[in-house]
């Protein structure tokens, strides 16, 4: 199976995708996942560079050039089965690359839209899944798959270790942490 992820900006790359395909991986290691970077205002212009060097992530392309590649050999079906899973960006985007391939889509959203399109969703949390029926969402099209950033946060170290690298001692003082955003909504 063939897995094409979209996604675009940095956050979405290391909070969304990076656990996502670890996890794809350790399911079935033969499946093939490629990350498909839609267009953003809020990239930094090294998403295909950061994506190559994730472990797990077979091929990087963008959505133009995946796109011009269904529109010029016209030939999307193949013995293969292919899945489209919409982590980020336009959903417009995961919705063409789906159609064209005649393939599932499938999304991670806070906010679920084009709800005829796609065949399910996987949400944050149970009040994510309430408004969604509310919005036109049928029950079976939704999953509660948890909160993908903060559920992925490998802890390799104690608490002391933790504020030995924080502080530079092993003492308890206080640390300011910024967690630089782009919507209010995930800061």
């Amino acid at each position: 199976m063939q897995v094409f992820i979209t996604a675009n900006s940095p956050g979405e790359l290391s909070g969304w995708v990076s656990p996502v395909v670890r996890e794809l991986k350790a399911r079935n290691a033969s499946v093939r996942v490629t990350l498909v970077i839609t267009p953003c205002q809020y990239a930094s212009g090294m998403e295909a560079e950061f994506a190559q060097k994730q472990p797990g992530i077979d091929g990087v392309t963008t959505v133009k050039s995946l796109l011009s590649n269904l529109y010029l050999h016209k030939k999307t079906s193949c013995a293969e089965p292919h899945r489209v899973l919409f982590l980020g960006g336009d959903t417009f985007y995961a919705a063409l690359i789906a159609k064209k391939m005649r393939a599932p889509l499938f999304g991670y959203v806070s906010k679920v839209r084009r709800v005829k399109e796609f065949s399910m969703f996987f949400l944050p949390d149970e009040r994510t899944r309430e408004e969604s029926i509310k919005r036109g969402a049928l029950p079976h099209q939704l999953t509660v798959a948890g909160h993908l950033g903060l559920d992925s946060i490998q802890i390799n170290s104690g608490r002391e270790e933790i504020l030995r690298r924080l502080t530079g001692s092993g003492r308890e003082s206080t640390v300011v942490t910024f967690l630089p955003g782009s919507r209010p909504a995930y800061i």
